[in-house]
């Protein structure tokens, strides 16, 4: 009796964004399966894309009996992409934590998982033969090499100038300076070559650093 509901994002405070492909009730799609809307589940920072060509595929029970979003292409396909409005979601210190299938080894050029370009906080898996594999950026990067195979994956970025820190699968890989600029004008998928070669499955946002039972908390739940 009185036993507390299973863990959200939400339940730790400081929740700004919180992308939840696995509920339908968030997704707007075409019969198709071409993905328009996926709406925010912790604020109003709903991501879009009104162009039928460069919307993802939802993928229905993908990955462990749960939905994706799915931004791969052959060759010199269309720029599968999705971004919120004109907004900041969140000043240094950010938090952000996301389940993705790493892109195809075959596939050349950079994955981007979060940001879009421009002076705002980036995260790029990189695939191929490129050598820095992972880099977080708000002005400045930190980086790291690692091949991580064509997979699904836990990712969690800390952004706050020189004690940035990127986390892989519940390992911190890397810390340092990643620079201080704010994530801005949100995106998904296309970086600015337009190269994509991934999936999600959630992506979350802290306008804060989480603490350290909280990283527990919300790396156990996207397990």
């Amino acid at each position: 009796a009185g036993a507390a509901g299973p863990f959200t994002p939400t339940d730790i405070s400081g929740c700004v964004a919180w992308y939840d492909i696995s509920d339908s009730d968030t997704i707007t799609k075409d019969v198709s399966d071409r993905v328009s809307q996926v709406n925010d589940k912790a604020s109003s920072f709903d991501l879009i894309q009104v162009t039928g060509a460069n919307q993802p595929l939802w993928l229905s029970a993908d990955q462990n009996g749960l939905d994706t979003l799915s931004f791969f292409f052959t060759g010199s396909g269309p720029s599968y992409s999705m971004q919120i409005s004109a907004a900041t979601v969140a000043t240094q210190p950010l938090t952000m934590v996301i389940a993705y299938l790493s892109g195809d080894p075959a596939t050349s050029g950079q994955c981007n998982v979060y940001g879009g370009g421009g002076v705002r906080c980036d995260y790029y898996d990189f695939s191929g033969a490129e050598s820095d594999r992972h880099r977080i950026y708000a002005g400045a990067q930190i980086k790291y090499n690692e091949d991580i195979g064509h997979q699904w994956n836990q990712l969690t970025n800390f952004y706050n100038g020189a004690s940035s820190y990127m986390r892989l699968n519940g390992t911190e890989k890397v810390s340092g300076n990643a620079g201080a600029s704010s994530q801005a004008d949100l995106a998904i998928g296309s970086d600015n070559d337009g190269n994509q070669s991934m999936k999600i499955g959630e992506l979350i946002c802290y306008d804060k650093e989480l603490s350290a039972s909280e990283l527990t908390q919300v790396e156990d739940y996207l397990k």
